[in-house]
């Protein structure tokens, strides 16, 4: 089996400061991939004709270590040293020394198991791409994160369920098979293609893993009073909302009542959350940070009575998996791909749910709370998804793509009926 690893979005990496959920994921397949000798693993991506070339395989590894690390330490905006690499070294490939050497490595693998696997959903709008290596032989497999664009387009931006329609048809139309997050993601993906008339491709699951590495560090911040903490983007469906009504209806003047740290950059059309964080007088109870480092933001976990995490929906969420690794109780929302991560072990609310919110947000942050010392007592029989797990099921699934496709392929060349 020979892997094409798509890393359009690894070679975006040096606009951004840190990853994402969906980013992070990307880059734990892009170190992954690399880690495998060339004989293995091709790098490619797509151009900005929308065609899939392949690039130069040293350049294009030192790009994601490079990447990976300017991420890490936090470093904001375009980094000098990947610019260069990304002029000098890629722009050939992309403009035609790279085709050259896709369609040799597509010749030299065909009938022998090329998948073109794709981790984030840039290659799903690439139809010509995909269309390219699936003509000489190649499979192709999808890494789908949810489908929340078709299934709650009134949390998404205004083009996101167009973009997101024509994902699911390519997916429809030319996966070989599809790799999901979580289970919940995988039924939501296959009951939208059933329900539009499409062929369903085959799914497997394969949980991410965490960057464990990370989750120790530093000590908490001394405050005077304890705190809860969110962390995700500031967008719509992540319900930050709901929680700085809370604070500011039914916590205000309550010393009883924890604060708030919210984490994570804004996001879109989120205005009365955003007015509510800018005009609000909080007296210090609600602290936005922003978006920060790995470094900077565990401390301020680590310290919480409790992550929240109101979700309206989600297709899996690893900072409640990162909390519960870290032994942090987590609220969460009671919604199919928590209930699936968190395994029992969070308390879970509605997500609409204002007063039993209030209540459970107050239960878990008091001294010697009963509700604190119960969830940390079934957080004892949880085990964190890890890296190992995913990419051997990702190698599993992919390997009977391979070998089902190879068995079709003779089934036809020599006329015999699978079934």
């Amino acid at each position: 089996m020979h892997i094409l690893f798509d890393m359009t979005m690894v070679l975006m990496s040096p606009l951004w400061t840190q990853p994402s959920g969906v980013d992070r994921v990307v880059f734990a397949h892009a170190r992954h991939w690399a880690a495998l000798p060339p004989s293995s693993v091709t790098l490619v991506a797509r151009t900005p004709q929308g065609q899939l070339t392949a690039l130069p395989d040293q350049a294009g590894r030192a790009f994601i270590a490079a990447a990976q690390e300017s991420i890490a330490a936090g470093r904001r905006g375009a980094i000098p040293w990947l610019r260069a690499q990304a002029a000098a070294r890629m722009l050939g490939h992309l403009l035609g020394e790279g085709r050259l050497r896709l369609r040799r490595v597509l010749e030299a693998t065909q009938g022998h198991g090329a998948v073109l696997i794709n981790a984030s959903g840039h290659m799903l709008l690439a139809p010509r791409a995909v269309a390219e290596a699936k003509g000489k032989g190649a499979r192709f497999v999808p890494l789908l994160h949810d489908n929340l664009p078709l299934s709650h387009p009134e949390y998404s931006p205004r083009n996101g369920a167009a973009q997101q329609k024509a994902r699911m048809a390519l997916v429809s139309a030319m996966a070989d098979g599809a790799l999901a997050v979580s289970a919940a993601s995988a039924q939501e993906c296959r009951r939208y293609l059933a329900a539009q008339g499409l062929r369903v491709p085959r799914f497997a699951v394969a949980h991410p893993g965490l960057d464990l590495h990370a989750l120790h560090a530093g000590s908490p911040p001394i405050r005077p009073r304890p705190w809860c903490v969110m962390l995700s983007n500031i967008a719509p469906r992540k319900n930050h909302l709901l929680m700085l009504q809370i604070w500011k209806e039914a916590f205000a003047g309550r010393p009883d009542a924890p604060d708030l740290v919210i984490i994570g950059r804004r996001g879109w059309e989120n205005t009365t959350t955003f007015a509510m964080l800018d005009r609000v007088d909080w007296q210090g109870r609600v602290l936005e940070l922003g978006r920060l480092t790995d470094a900077a933001a565990v401390p301020w976990i680590r310290g919480a009575r409790a992550l929240l995490f109101p979700s309206i929906a989600e297709g899996y969420g690893i900072p409640l998996a990162e909390a519960l690794a870290m032994g942090v109780p987590v609220l969460a929302s009671d919604i199919p791909a928590f209930r699936e991560l968190g395994a029992g072990v969070p308390d879970y609310l509605h997500p609409l749910d204002g007063p039993g919110w209030r209540d459970a947000i107050l239960a878990i942050s008091a001294e010697n709370s009963p509700m604190r010392a119960a969830q940390l007592e079934r957080m004892q029989n949880w085990r964190a998804p890890d890296w190992s797990s995913h990419f051997a099921a990702v190698e599993r699934f992919l390997e009977e793509v391979v070998s089902g496709s190879q068995e079709q392929a003779h089934s036809a060349e020599t006329g015999q009926d699978e079934h």
